[in-house]
């Protein structure tokens, strides 16, 4: 017996869950326009009520003859609720308003017995007020008991994962940075090794142009003495103007690789400058404790990289004065702070 009320209260429950998860206008039908279910409205938000007041109930206190009208009482509407769900005029066997209309009285009738159906078990069943509030209290001491649980556990892990991040951004920060200053500062290396090797190149021909000018001008000096100048005008005129010219030509062949010389000498030295200014950075930066030295450290840096430098090798360089003060200004900065710790 107790395996029978068992088994009806599943079935009305499950009934009860059917009927409470079919949508109101599913069942109105207001597509269909005039062939709608819009007249039994009420009707069906009273079942729907009804319904929902059922399922509020404790069925465990019903008794089987009361349980069995229930029972029957969701059977039959849901019979009616599908048969509104599914109508369709276009296959109606008979005339659509026709059926239309006996739906909707079927609808009514439900409501109608409802009254001997499921009034029994309202009487029975439903909830009373303390009941309910000791249910509410219960449900809420619960909620708030796993909410506190849920919240500090999501507290700790979001504290713990914000340490991890702003650790590992650091670490990256500091990488990245101390990577890029190195990279950059063997980008320059590279660049005043290769100007080194070629001065190298281009001094070892100026040298030799030089010494074969120097040779030149002894032999002449040599052959004018031995032979001494000829004899008609006209031939000593062109005996010095060939003279000149070869001369011309020995001195500006010297004085050309002279020039590229002093330009890989000029760039050997700025790139050098380069390569300098970026490795001692990091140390002037760290030594640096407020926000303004630093900047100043930074953009002293920055000149020394982008700022064409006079080194002395070209024709067109002026020795300037302009960044002297700063670059004390930054070491005095540097000294107060290391005196006040």
């Amino acid at each position: 017996m107790a395996a029978y009320k068992d088994g009806q209260r599943t079935n009305v429950a499950a009934a009860i869950t059917a009927l409470l998860a079919m949508e109101r206008d599913k069942l109105l039908r207001p597509e269909l326009g005039d062939l709608g279910f819009q007249m039994v409205s009420d009707d069906i938000d009273r079942i729907r009520r009804l319904t929902l007041r059922l399922s509020a109930c404790d069925l465990s206190l019903v008794p089987p003859n009361a349980l069995q009208n229930c029972q029957q009482f969701a059977a039959d509407a849901q019979e009616v609720f599908n048969r509104m769900r599914n109508f369709n005029p276009m296959r109606s066997n008979t005339s659509p308003v026709m059926e239309r209309d006996q739906v909707a009285q079927q609808c009514r009738n439900i409501f109608a017995s409802s009254a001997d159906r499921v009034s029994p078990v309202f009487a029975i069943a439903t909830p009373t007020l303390s009941e309910n509030e000791e249910q509410a209290r219960l449900i809420l001491e619960s909620a708030k008991s796993s909410a506190t649980s849920v919240l500090g556990e999501i507290q700790e892990q979001t504290a713990k994962a914000r340490q991890e991040i702003e650790a590992t951004l650091e670490s990256v920060r500091k990488a990245t940075g101390a990577i890029g200053i190195e990279k950059q500062a063997e980008v320059f290396k590279n660049a005043a090794g290769e100007h080194a090797i070629a001065r190298k190149g281009w001094l070892i021909t100026t040298a030799l142009l030089a010494i074969v000018t120097a040779l030149g001008l002894i032999g002449n000096w040599v052959a004018a003495y031995k032979f001494g100048p000829p004899s008609t005008t006209i031939g000593l005129a062109q005996l010095s103007i060939a003279k000149v010219l070869v001369f011309t030509f020995l001195l500006s062949a010297v004085l050309w690789p002279g020039r590229v010389y002093r330009s890989h000498q000029h760039n050997y030295v700025l790139n050098k400058h380069r390569q300098n200014a970026l490795e001692t950075f990091q140390l002037f930066a760290r030594g640096a404790e407020d926000t303004e030295t630093k900047s100043m450290v930074l953009l002293q840096a920055t000149k020394s990289i982008f700022t064409p430098q006079p080194t002395g090798f070209l024709s067109g360089d002026k020795e300037t004065d302009g960044d002297g003060p700063q670059i004390l200004e930054i070491i005095r900065n540097l000294s107060t702070h290391k005196l006040a710790t």
